[in-house]
């Protein structure tokens, strides 16, 4: 990382745009305070989050599939019926 005072970089700004798309960074300041980053536009393109990357990060509790003892109780005081509905898939072709 390169730091150079905005009235260089004016100065400079051939060779700054040089080695920035070499893929080295370039803070820019003005009055010692950093105004300006300058980068590759190559460095900004983001990678697709890879599979697998959130395995950690996500669980999925052990009694997931099994069916909840809260409904029934629910709808019994309003005496509502519960039916299951059919499913279908959609195959694009």
């Amino acid at each position: 990382m390169e730091i150079i005072d905005i009235n260089q970089a004016v100065l400079q700004i051939n060779q700054l745009l040089e080695i920035a798309a070499e893929g080295k960074e370039i803070i820019i300041t003005k009055n010692h305070q950093p105004m300006v980053k300058l980068i590759s536009a190559q460095a900004q393109t983001k990678q697709p989050p890879l599979f697998g990357s959130d395995r950690d990060r996500i669980s999925i509790s052990d009694d997931f599939d099994e069916e909840d003892s809260v409904l029934p109780d629910i709808s019994s005081d309003r005496g509502c019926t519960w039916r299951v509905l059919p499913t279908y898939k959609l195959i694009i072709l």
